[in-house]
């Protein structure tokens, strides 16, 4: 397996146990009737302390019952070279998981009548590259992975300086001419490009940057107070550095500063904490960011 296919394995990988422990944290709320809550808390801390002794989990877990936190618990470091313990509010980079975010944007301003699910690029992008693709391929198609559009190019991506990834238009060159993969809606294919796509509609329609918007829209009405696409060349308090026994030494582990973006965007990369990741569960379960019928898989037999 090449490199880039190992850290797009892994970054997946890891994406998905995230998501699973926050999904988790969700259901807790929606069917605390038959969970017992002192079980649910015993089992996942001794599975979390067994992989912590084993050197395979540092990070920070909230358990909560019906939106309020009945544990939580802080393991291992967020700096190994200075020894810097991770703490209940160190900001974690989310990799893919905040595309939910970017679903939440979207589906704000179809709730606002501002776009269709059924919509083309085209309509909001008419100087993409890959008209063809613009022509065919839905919003809705960008939010479920079935657009056809795959990964940007990582040959290119890992040759250009990640300085110059700070915008959601700087991302464009490394897939807008791409071929599709697939006639959109036919199958499902996880698209990184798709989300990327999607952040830039989001700018067009409101008139805001893609980090502008969520910030507005989403996490200052969650509460959400340590969570931004914040950049790795700034000083930024309580962030996690990331660590990888890929390409290091036997034995070793390597930060993973430099696999990652300097800015992360609409398809990952931002930081949040768990306690922000309980406030957007609250806010998204209570209608604070969408009616309940954007919640739920209704949303195309809506107004859209």
């Amino acid at each position: 397996m090449h490199l880039h296919e190992r850290k797009k394995y892994m970054i997946n990988k890891i994406s998905k146990v995230l998501l699973t422990l926050f999904i988790t944290v969700v259901s807790l709320s929606g069917i605390a009737y038959a969970v017992d809550s002192e079980k649910v808390v015993e089992n996942t801390t001794a599975f979390l302390e067994t992989l912590n002794v084993q050197n395979k989990f540092t990070g920070a877990m909230l358990i909560a019952k019906d939106g309020v936190p009945i544990f939580t618990k802080a393991y291992g470091l967020a700096n190994r070279s200075f020894n810097v313990p991770n703490q209940i509010d160190t900001k974690f980079n989310l990799a893919s998981i905040n595309k939910m975010f970017t679903s939440v944007a979207i589906l704000q301003l179809v709730e606002a009548g501002k776009i269709s699910l059924n919509d083309k690029i085209i309509k909001y992008i008419p100087d993409y590259t890959n008209q063809k693709a613009a022509n065919e391929v839905t919003i809705h198609q960008l939010l479920t992975h079935t657009s056809g559009l795959g990964e940007p190019r990582m040959e290119e991506f890992n040759r250009i300086s990640k300085d110059l990834l700070r915008k959601v238009e700087d991302y464009l060159p490394l897939f807008s001419n791409e071929s599709l993969s697939f006639k959109p809606g036919s199958k499902y294919s996880y698209s990184t490009s798709g989300y990327m796509v999607l952040g830039l509609i989001i700018e067009k329609v409101s008139g805001q940057s893609y980090f502008d918007y969520v910030k507005e829209h989403i996490y200052q009405p969650a509460g959400m107070v340590n969570t931004d696409a914040y950049e790795n060349d700034y000083v930024v308090p309580n962030l996690a550095i990331g660590y990888t026994a890929l390409s290091a030494r036997p034995g070793e582990v390597k930060n993973n500063l430099f696999m990652h973006l300097v800015k992360g965007g609409p398809a990952g990369g931002a930081y949040s904490t768990v306690e922000d990741l309980l406030r957007f569960s609250n806010a998204l379960l209570s209608n604070k960011l969408l009616e309940k019928t954007y919640q739920h898989g209704n949303y195309r037999k809506s107004r859209c």
